[in-house]
């Protein structure tokens, strides 16, 4: 029988890579895929929607509302317009701007200039016209997401404007035959509560400014 000794300081047994020779391709610890962080406008933008869904399923509860009690109805019209407000405001002040359908017009023109004039360095084999035009589409296709993520919200907050105004309209109507009519304190404290939500999409920022220039 044949022993092997191994020496009492010798260090730990290595394992055998027969048939595998290092090299960097070998050797490389495995990729760590990278993380996408949400920036502070996405973030600002994810929770102006989750804002903006509990303001929707006040307003579904509001219409249910309006004929069964016109008092009640009112107040809650008014605190609605008061957390729209608020989700409003907090979306401006995190950047959110109001982009305006002038705005996207004006951006759709600007990417079609860059597109015709990378087509016309490509048929000119003008390389780096091409490569300039590549680095402008791409921050082109930033601008045009970013802006059209804003111009949702604002949609949408609109879009709730007018189902309060309506709401109002609807309140008025059958607050003449109800025994639970809101009183004239209510209405003004609704009005003043919707004027200064109609007030707040104004305060926030245009859209960036697009030059229609190649």
């Amino acid at each position: 029988m044949i022993s092997i000794i191994r020496p009492p300081n010798a260090g730990p047994t290595l394992p055998s890579r027969v048939g595998a020779a290092p090299g960097p391709e070998r050797d490389a610890a495995p990729a760590t895929p990278l993380l996408t962080v949400p920036s502070a406008k996405e973030r600002a933008r994810d929770m102006a929607a989750r804002r903006l869904d509990f303001v929707r399923a006040k307003v579904e509860a509001l219409k249910l509302m309006v004929k069964i009690d016109p008092r009640s109805a009112l107040k809650l019209a008014g605190e609605i317009a008061r957390e729209l407000k608020a989700a409003t405001k907090a979306f401006r002040e995190s950047g959110g701007r109001d982009v305006s359908d002038a705005d996207m017009a004006l951006m759709k023109h600007r990417v079609e200039g860059v597109e015709a004039a990378r087509e016309a360095g490509s048929d000119a084999g003008a390389d780096d016209q091409v490569r300039r035009a590549d680095d402008e589409l791409d921050r082109l296709a930033d601008m045009q997401a970013d802006m059209t993520g804003d111009k949702g919200v604002f949609d949408e907050i609109r879009r709730f404007l007018a189902a309060l105004k309506k709401a109002r309209d609807d309140i008025r109507g059958e607050a003449t035959t109800s025994f639970r009519a809101p009183s004239e304190a209510d209405w003004r404290a609704f009005d003043r509560d919707q004027a200064e939500l109609e007030r707040e999409p104004a305060r926030a920022g245009a859209g960036p400014r697009v030059s229609v220039t190649a």
